[in-house]
């Protein structure tokens, strides 16, 4: 199945993988080891992930088929 990387990490875009994923903020926060309130911040657009973070929601995202992906 086609996967789809995305490189601009924007609020929305981080709240539909995780919708697509079906995780809480807190889940996600476990997987990507970082603060829920680290996640909370890129939701609501206060902040945004750094190379890392970017680089571990881009092998989330790829892990979905392109269908599931929302993007």
């Amino acid at each position: 199945a086609a996967t789809i990387n995305v490189t601009d990490w924007t609020p929305i875009a981080i709240q539909a993988l995780r919708g697509r994923l079906s995780l809480s903020q807190s889940r996600l926060a476990v997987v990507l080891d970082c603060a829920v309130r680290t996640v909370t911040y890129w939701e609501s657009g206060a902040k945004y992930p750094s190379s890392k973070y970017r680089a571990l929601l881009d092998k989330l995202s790829a892990s979905l088929p392109f269908t599931e992906a929302g993007f």
